[in-house]
């Protein structure tokens, strides 16, 4: 399909600015959802024909779905994108029901094809990537963050508050705090990176106190986060998980499996330190060390 009319759909003003700097070159007109706080409103200068403003607090984001497909449904064709963080893939899928389309996620590429856009995401488990258009009037996607470069944006034509036209069936109870601390992986210049060559999970002492040293952010491979339970499930690196694009990133102890390395390989410099010389990181960064960790980590820190 033609991508005349995108629409940017998100309850996060950084993903917003971010997917709408990746389309800005892509598509002839750009309409903006915000589903948020109306203090907010003055940083979002994004370029947009139109904003549409849905104030959260006494509502929730899924109240807005039905007020949001009928804006898209004046438009005889548009793609709708947004984050791939809970609450904007929940009304996604809503809206992908209601317009009768489909919905792609967690895609890690957007490229131009003519008048069409061509979608890419790995499947499989990282064995393939998936290249796709959509032929439908309307398609929907969930983007990786850290996929745009910021530019600017300039100032929006017009902005119009949302009405809930029907509220959803999903009541808010209450809002539980997260007990566990995150960290802004997406923001992080400096990041380490931590595998499975990490013998126990004590040993993420020395982890951390290499990152001390750098004033960097601590991140890892998937199975230390969803199989060994080492780190919270927020600071894994990988198509499934955050994809960063840092000054620096130092792996220590990660193999380089693909389903990984598509959340690290924009980095700036990968810097990988692993005892098997045959290990696939190797491959990708631009400085190896080979051998063991728990010898050269040390002699890091005592450098730095």
């Amino acid at each position: 399909m033609k991508t005349d009319v995108a629409y940017v759909l998100s309850v996060d003003k950084d993903v917003i600015l971010e997917i709408c700097s990746g389309l800005k070159d892509k598509t002839d007109k750009l309409n903006v959802v915000y589903l948020g706080s109306e203090e907010e409103l003055s940083q979002l200068k994004c370029g947009a024909n139109n904003l549409y403003f849905g104030e959260l607090g006494e509502y929730i984001a899924e109240d807005y779905v039905t007020a949001i497909a009928q804006k898209i449904k004046g438009d005889d064709s548009a793609l709708v994108f947004g984050g791939n963080n809970v609450k904007d893939r929940a009304v996604l899928a809503a809206l992908s029901a209601l317009l009768k389309s489909n919905l792609l996620t967690n895609v890690s590429s957007i490229e131009k094809d003519g008048e069409e856009l061509v979608f890419s995401r790995v499947v499989y488990g990282g064995l393939a990537e998936q290249k796709t258009k959509f032929v439908s009037n309307y398609g929907l996607v969930t983007t990786s963050p850290g996929l745009f470069e910021l530019i600017d944006l300039g100032d929006n034509d017009n902005i119009e508050k949302l009405e809930v036209a029907e509220k959803s069936a999903i009541k808010f109870i209450e809002k539980a705090e997260k007990q566990e601390k995150t960290v802004n992986l997406v923001a992080a210049e400096r990041i380490v990176d931590v595998g499975r060559g990490l013998s126990a999970e004590e040993d993420l002492g020395l982890i951390n106190e290499l990152a001390a040293k750098i004033d960097a952010a601590v991140a890892c491979s998937r199975p230390v986060a969803e199989n060994d339970k080492w780190l919270p499930v927020s600071n894994y690196l990988g198509i499934t998980g955050t994809t960063v694009k840092p000054e620096l990133i130092i792996t220590v102890g990660v193999s380089g499996q693909v389903q990984h390395m598509g959340g690290i390989n924009k980095s700036k410099t990968i810097v990988a330190i692993n005892k098997d010389a045959n290990a696939p990181i190797f491959e990708h960064c631009d400085f190896g060390i080979v051998g063991d960790l728990y010898k050269i980590v040390p002699k890091l820190i005592e450098k730095l």
